[in-house]
Order: structure tokens, then C-alpha cells, then sequence
């Protein structure tokens, strides 16, 4: 006999075809309708994710929450997903998904006394390789998903074993749909077909299966029409089945006996609406820099707090994070809603990027405002390191030569040269650069130099006027003549040879190019899908190249060499600066865009000079290695390809969408369907409606080889942060590291204060695959040292005590009993345990 376990719910989008207001009201309106048809059917089940709504009706219907916390308490409201909302799974960092399980399970359990188990994201858009290990961290044994489908991503039984990089299992059900058509605009999905198909879709062996059934995307659940339907049903099964109303908990209760039996599935579930690796470039940029100033914001929070016992300002920040979780729904992040609410995101986001910059800087200007910062003449600059390792490289300071003069001259500096002190008293070349201003004034200048940043610390140099002076000898060498352009140093030469269609790179050392003719090419793809890009693989339909135009060198000194290449196609425009910095292994490209081709896709280019080549791709606390030629691909931030011959990599801070035609790798840029763009359909011939991401697109990339891929993208997206100030006196050394983590494969991926302010959490990520010694210091002692095994993801918990330091493992959700009231039986408290004893 086969049971078929009924699951009313209702998908509900919180912001899609509508805005975020309408989207969440609707929340209190199907909850309502829910609630009243549950009380006046006792047999009646349902079940709701997304902490984000629960939290919309308690704050304005607390007698709803009242109703809906008895239907908990009676068992028949089931709690799942532990999230905020369902995100995209593809794009946001992977810290991103910690923070939707810390922030929706601590909640569930503050209201509810209930931790979700099973993961619940039913409508995104495919499946990193990362979730697993996240999912188990945060407590959930079980999964929940629909896309991609059997059709998509074949494969051997609907119910596995999903394994993650550090081979943590999630029992996973793959079901096709989680709504139920019911006014027969597509019979198949009738609630009688859906039966139907159960006994084809449950596993051998398998005595229970489950059917989501309810109206959704826009709430609604279940209604007097469906829930007539269902018990017709129920009252004349299949024959061989019994048909019950159940909970999602209650089928895996059911079947969980039967783990092992269940195949194992390795690695990332894709492929579902590739177009939306690229579709609202301007909502990805955000996120993607949203992201990195919080997480910035925190470190610098935290070590202000190590360092100068600062108040760490933990409402604040965990607002800035929900304003961006908020903004990494399936329906936003991806670009498939309507421009309104594309709008409202970008408003959103802007109010996210404003308050953690703003975090920033109160956290270090309390810092700088101790640190003895008149032990040198000239202008002080902090300069503050938020990784776990230590920075050496460019950095570029723009400040105030003199106060402005009431008359203002050419522009001419009457200072020639500037010097940079470091605390010790070392000097260091500085070159002059242009200001952000339009044009040249001579009071205020810009200086590029060569600093060197202790671990998650900081370091001040004086800026200094200087005389002109013989410093030793640059790598830097620039060619500019007819035939070419060329920026080199004693590792790359980059080169435009006037003509061609991009640029080239030599490595001096090995003598090899890194690719097999020209690279940062534009090229301009057909692209005649909708939103999601629903029925297209890949953009490999060529409609033409960008063209250069003109071509000029714009900066040649000792620190610093960059040339400007501006290309066109039709009305659209392509300016690429390609920096070269002294003794530096990569190339640093600032590219604008200005796009005008709806219905086209534009992509970058980099054909690697390499043979049996295959994809290496960032996910989200996770890497992916896929096959050339396999399609349009997600990637958080960096795609790298590999084989017998030149290995590169490109890093960038806004886009998410790469292919690989054989060993050339193409990172997408803009796409331009229309807004909120439905598959299959039509435009309204009476709507005048844009296309997506026309106009101005910023963004910049890095291309280096594959080993320092990985450091590459770091640095681009959370650079060195930079204060000036003033002379004073101080306490605080004038250069300091505040944490560090060593191997370098252990990834410090986020430092916080602990929800319940006993310490400080460091996630740790071991990256290379080998079981670690990580070693820990705090203000350069040796505070702990742990075991982390490869691809482990470990949360921990650093409080200060009077003899020293205490390191403790913790759950992901960071809950214990004796603070939080939650049943220590669940296997999310059974990881947790100290892990070190106090070390001086």
C-alpha cells in the first residue's frame, strides 16, 4: 500500500509581479483565509516557511499569530525551511545563507520553540554545492526542492542522499511541482494527475511519497474548491493507495529509516533559467557589494571591539544584513521581476551599502583617534585590512594637499613629489594620480603606493611632501607607438596592437601567452528569451564584435601602468582601463558599459591558451569543476579555467553568468529581455514597457592565473579600507594585527560578535580539501589551534576570560538551553562541545 502524504501550502512571493508591500499584506490575507478553513476542518494540515512573514503578522495581527502559534502547538501548522525567505541558490555568498538559517531558526525558536529540520526551497532556481554543508550546520537533516526537474537534471531516484564538499548528507525529495492546478488550464498539474503520477514517481521499495498541493506564488493555499477536490480523492484513491491530509515531517519520518538505501548525489543540482545569472546587472552589482561592506563592517567592528572594548553595534548590522537577505529572494536577486520592483531593490540595497559603510567607519575612527599618530610629520592615513592574512599590494589615497586657496589656480601641484612614512620611519614611493574630479586642482591629489597590511589589523603611513628623488629602478615599462600599446613588468606584459579586437598577455617568466589570441573582446549574443532565459542553455549565437575605436595610454609611472581601449558595436560603447601595478602577477580592468541592444546578451571573452581544458567555478562556500561546452553557468564572482597548458582565472565584483566554448571562458555582463518577462509569451502591444540594463553598466574584473584566483577576487571585493585623519597623540601602536588565521586554505569567511554577546564567532572554511591544523591568533598570540577537516565549514566561538581566551564549537543557529530554551535532543546541539582549553 502506498501512502501518498497531501501537504497544503502556499507559496507566497514576497515581492515578483508586485511590490514588497502587496506581497507581504498578502501574507496576512492567506494566512487569515488558512487559519479559518483549518479551525472549521479539524483534519486539515499546512505548512509555511519564511520567517520574514511570520514576523509581518505578528507585528500587525498578533491575534492571527496568536491563532497560528495554537495550530503549531496542536501539530497540524507545520514550521519549515528556517530561512527569512526562499533565496536564490545560486548567487548570494555563502555567508548570505548562513545568515537566512541564523536569523529565520533563531527566530522559530524564540517564537515557536521549534528549529525547522527540513530545508524548503521549493521555487529557486537550482541548487549550489555548498547547501548541504550549510544546510546540516544550521540543523536541517532534510530537503525539500522542485527545480531543477527530472527533465533538466535527470536522475536516478527522486528521493537521495545530497552531499556536500565536506560530505554532510541532506535526505532530499525532488518533487514537480509545489502547487496544484485546479481551474484546468493545464490538467496535468489537476490535483487527480498529480495523484496519479505518485506511484511512477516514489522510489522501489518506498510504501510513502509526497504531494504538495495548494494555489501559490501569490499566496492563496487552500480554498473551499480545492479542499472539496481533496477529499474526493481521498475518499476514492488509486488502487493500492491511501491518500491522508500530513506534514512534510511526517513523510520524512516515514521514509528516514530508509537513509541508507537512498543513492548518494554529489555536487551542485542544476540546471533551471540560466538567464538569470545576468538578468538586472545593476541589482547584482549591489548585492555583490552590499555583501562585502557588511561583512567588512563586522570585522572592523569586531576588532574594534578586541582591540578598544568599542560597543559592538549588533542591531544595526543585523538590519543591514536582513535588508540584503531580504533582497536575495529568488524572484529579485535572479532579475525576474517587474521594473518597479527592480527599482524598489536597487532603493533597498543603496540604504544597505549607506548604513554598513557608515558601521565602517564608526568602528575605525575610534581606533584611529587613539593611535599615536604624531609620531611622523605629514598626513596621517590608516590603513585597516579586513582578511585573516596579511596584504601587501597597491593602495591609493586621495587627499587634501593644502586647504583650498581662495583663488584657484591651473591645476599645477607645487609639490612634485610626495613620500609615504611607515611607522618604523621606512619610506615608500608614491605616484601621482588623477583625482575623481573632472579636472586637475592643485590642492587636492591622489598617490598610489605599495603598503604592507598585517592580518585583519591595520597600519598607518604619513603622507608627506617630498622632493623629487632617484628611488630605485621600476619594473614598470610602457610601449606607446602606432602599431601598439604595451604595459609591462618583471612578470606580464599586456599589450594592444593596434587592429585587433582585444588585448593580449605574455608571462615573462614562463615566456607563454595566457591566451590563444585576442582577450577582453566584446561580443554581442542573440537573445531573444524571456526573464529567466527559460528555454535557452547558451548564448553561442555571435551577432557581431565590439570594434575599438581608439586606444591610449594613460598612466606610466614606477607604481602604476594603465591604457585605455574603447570599443563599439551599433549605438553601444565598451571602455575597458587595463592597470598593470609594479611586481603584480595579475591585470586590473575598469570597464563601463554603455548598452543600448535589447534582446541581446553582452559577454567578455578570454580564449586560454590551454588544451583538455575544463571549468573551475566559485560557489557559495563551495568550488564547482564542470565541463566545457556545458552551458551558461552560475559563479559567485570567479571561473577559472584549467587543463595542459595555460591556467587562468577572471574575477569580478558585479556579475554572476560565464560559459566555457572549450577552453575559451566568456563572463557574461548585461542581458535585455523585458521586465518581469513570462516564458512563452507574448509582450502586451499596449504596454510600453524597457528593456532590462540599458544604459550605463560600471564594473571591474581581474584576470590573474588560477593559483591566485581566489586572492584575487578577495582583494577586489573588500579592499583595503582607508581613514585619513589628523595628528594626535595615542595609546594604540600605529600598526597592529587584531586576528589571523593560518593555513591560508582556512578561509576566515566571516568574524562577528555572538548573538548573545559571550564572545566572538570566526566561520572558518577549510578550502583545499585536506584535513588542517588551523592556528588562531588574536592580537598576535597564539590563542587556539583546532582540527578542521577538508571542506568542513566550522562555527566558533572565541570568549575572553580572565586567564585567557576559551575556543568552543558551535551549532551554525549558535543556540544552546540554557540560553535559548530550545530541546537539547535535536541533533543541531549534539556537534556542539568545547573544543580547547584556556591558552594564555
Amino acid at each position: 500500500m502506498l501512502t501518498i502524504h497531501l501537504v497544503p501550502n502556499a507559496h507566497l512571493d514576497p515581492a515578483w509581479l508586485w511590490d514588497w508591500r502587496e506581497g507581504l499584506n498578502e501574507g496576512i490575507a492567506t494566512c487569515h483565509a488558512i487559519v479559518d478553513l483549518m479551525q472549521a476542518n479539524p483534519d486539515v494540515t499546512f505548512t509555511r516557511n519564511e520567517s520574514f512573514i511570520y514576523e509581518h503578522i505578528e507585528r500587525y495581527d498578533p491575534a492571527l499569530f496568536q491563532r497560528i502559534y495554537g495550530l503549531v502547538d496542536e501539530g497540524r501548522w507545520e514550521i519549515v525551511g528556517g530561512t527569512l525567505l526562499q533565496p536564490d541558490t545560486n548567487m548570494a555568498c555563502g555567508e548570505g545563507y548562513v545568515r537566512q538559517y541564523l536569523y529565520g531558526q533563531r527566530y522559530f525558536a524564540s517564537r515557536f520553540g521549534i528549529v525547522p529540520e527540513i530545508a524548503y526551497q521549493v521555487d529557486s532556481f537550482g541548487h549550489s554545492a555548498g547547501l548541504p554543508t550549510i544546510y546540516r550546520a544550521a540543523g536541517c537533516r532534510f530537503a525539500v526542492q522542485c527545480r531543477p526537474s527530472q527533465k533538466e537534471h535527470p536522475m536516478q531516484s527522486r528521493i537521495f542522499r545530497w552531499q556536500g564538499p565536506d560530505k554532510a548528507e541532506i535526505l532530499t525529495v525532488n518533487l514537480e511541482a509545489y502547487a496544484v492546478d485546479y481551474d484546468g488550464v493545464d490538467p496535468s498539474f489537476g490535483l487527480r494527475s498529480r495523484i496519479s503520477r505518485a506511484k511512477e514517481q516514489v522510489p522501489d521499495g518506498i510504501d510513502h511519497w509526497v504531494v504538495l498541493v495548494g494555489l501559490g506564488d501569490h499566496g492563496g493555499g487552500l480554498n473551499r474548491k480545492l479542499l472539496k477536490e481533496i477529499r474526493e480523492q481521498i475518499a476514492n484513491p488509486p488502487a493500492g493507495c491511501e491518500i491522508r491530509f500530513s506534514t512534510l515531517r511526517n513523510f520524512f519520518k516515514e521514509i528516514e529509516g530508509d537513509w541508507n538505501r537512498f543513492p548518494v548525489v554529489k555536487g551542485e543540482l542544476q540546471f533551471f533559467s540560466r538567464g538569470c545569472y545576468t538578468s538586472a546587472a545593476p541589482i547584482k552589482r549591489a548585492n555583490r557589494e552590499a555583501e562585502n561592506l557588511i561583512d567588512c563592517a563586522e570585522r572592523l567592528s569586531a576588532a574594534a571591539g578586541i582591540l578598544h572594548n568599542q560597543q559592538y553595534p549588533s542591531e544595526r548590522i543585523r538590519n543591514v544584513w536582513r535588508d540584503i537577505l531580504f533582497n536575495q529572494f529568488h524572484d529579485i536577486l535572479p532579475g525576474t521581476s517587474i521594473e518597479r520592483t527592480c527599482n524598489e531593490a536597487l532603493d533597498h540595497l543603496g540604504k544597505a551599502r549607506h548604513d554598513a559603510r557608515w558601521i565602517a567607519n564608526n568602528a575605525v575612527l575610534p581606533i584611529f583617534l587613539d593611535i599615536d599618530t604624531a609620531k611622523h610629520d605629514g598626513v596621517p592615513v590608516l590603513l585597516f585590512n579586513a582578511h585573516a592574512v596579511p596584504y601587501r599590494g597597491p593602495v591609493e589615497v586621495e587627499w587634501m594637499l593644502d586647504y583650498r586657496p581662495l583663488s584657484v589656480g591651473k591645476g599645477h601641484h607645487h609639490v612634485k613629489a610626495i613620500q609615504a612614512i611607515s611607522d618604523d620611519g621606512t619610506s615608500v614611493e608614491t605616484q601621482f594620480l588623477p583625482t575623481d574630479c573632472h579636472t586637475p586642482i592643485e590642492w587636492r591629489v591622489r598617490n598610489c603606493f605599495i603598503a604592507d597590511v598585517p592580518a585583519c589589523g591595520y597600519k598607518v603611513y604619513w603622507l608627506q611632501p617630498d622632493a623629487p628623488r632617484a628611488w630605485h629602478k621600476s619594473d614598470i615599462v610602457v610601449e606607446d607607438s602606432t602599431e601598439k600599446i604595451s604595459i609591462a613588468n618583471n612578470f606580464l606584459k599586456v599589450e594592444y596592437r593596434r587592429g585587433d579586437d582585444g588585448i593580449r598577455i605574455k608571462d615573462l617568466v614562463t615566456g607563454q601567452d595566457w591566451f590563444s589570441g585576442c582577450a577582453a573582446t566584446g561580443v554581442v549574443c542573440e537573445d531573444t528569451g524571456d526573464s529567466w532565459g527559460t528555454f535557452t542553455q547558451s548564448w553561442d549565437k555571435v551577432r557581431g564584435n565590439f570594434k575599438p575605436v581608439s586606444a591610449r595610454l594613460l598612466q606610466s609611472g614606477p607604481i602604476k601602468a594603465s591604457f585605455v581601449l574603447t570599443s563599439q558595436y551599433k549605438g553601444s560603447e565598451l571602455t575597458q582601463e587595463f592597470i598593470l601595478y609594479t611586481n603584480s602577477k595579475q591585470v586590473n580592468c575598469s570597464a563601463r558599459l554603455l548598452w543600448n541592444q535589447p534582446r541581446n546578451m553582452m559577454k567578455l571573452e578570454f580564449p586560454v591558451n590551454t588544451a583538455n581544458a575544463r571549468g573551475v567555478f566559485s560557489a557559495p562556500y563551495a568550488t564547482v569543476e564542470r565541463p566545457p561546452d556545458i552551458g551558461e553557468s552560475p559563479s559567485v564572482g570567479w571561473a577559472a579555467v584549467v587543463g595542459d597548458g595555460t591556467n587562468i582565472g577572471i574575477a569580478n565584483n558585479a556579475t554572476y553568468g560565464f560559459d566555457m566554448i572549450g577552453p575559451k571562458l566568456r563572463m557574461s555582463v548585461v542581458r535585455s529581455p523585458g521586465y518581469g518577462e513570462m516564458p512563452g509569451m507574448e509582450p502586451d502591444p499596449q504596454a510600453n514597457r524597457p528593456a532590462m540594463d540599458l544604459g550605463l553598466t560600471c564594473f571591474e574584473y581581474v584576470i590573474s592565473d588560477y593559483i591566485s584566483i581566489r586572492d584575487s577576487f578577495r582583494w577586489l571585493n573588500m579592499p583595503i579600507h582607508t581613514t585619513l585623519g589628523f595628528p594626535h597623540s595615542g595609546k594604540l601602536p600605529a600598526s597592529q594585527s587584531v586576528i589571523s588565521v593560518a593555513p591560508g586554505s582556512v578561509n576566515l569567511a566571516a568574524v562577528k560578535q555572538a548573538e548573545d554577546e559571550s564572545g566572538w564567532v570566526l566561520r572558518l572554511l577549510e578550502t583545499e580539501g585536506c584535513r588542517q591544523e588551523a592556528v588562531i591568533k588574536i592580537m598576535d598570540n597564539v590563542v587556539t589551534k583546532i582540527i578542521i577537516e577538508p571542506r568542513e565549514l566550522v562555527t566558533l566561538r572565541m570568549a575572553k576570560t580572565g586567564n585567557g581566551w576559551i575556543a568552543e564549537r558551535l551549532p551554525l543557529t549558535e543556540m544552546e538551553l540554557n540560553r535559548d530554551g530550545i530541546d537539547m535532543d535535536s541533533p543541531i546541539y549534539q556537534r556542539a562541545k568545547t573544543i580547547t582549553t584556556t591558552l594564555d
